[in-house]
């Protein structure tokens, strides 16, 4: 799709909390989200994701995110 990019971006804290409490509620470690901001710098979750497939995403932002996971792992 030539009108979706993907880049990283650094979400607000109340969205980031938000998800980290909902991810909490569900009872998982580790999920990944699908977000949008619109342009009216709204923030949406498509859907959450409880066992992401991040590999595709690491590789277009260039983002460590198989390294956080480990690290996240190796601390739980």
């Amino acid at each position: 799709h030539d009108e979706i990019s993907m880049a990283p971006v650094q979400i607000p804290d109340s969205v980031a909390q938000r998800l980290i409490e909902f991810v909490a509620q569900q009872g998982l470690l580790l999920a990944g989200a699908d977000l949008r901001l619109t342009p009216e710098n709204e923030w949406y979750a498509f859907e959450v994701n409880p066992s992401p497939g991040f590999s595709y995403y690491e590789g277009v932002t260039g983002q460590p995110i198989a390294a956080a996971v480990v690290d996240l792992l190796c601390r739980s």
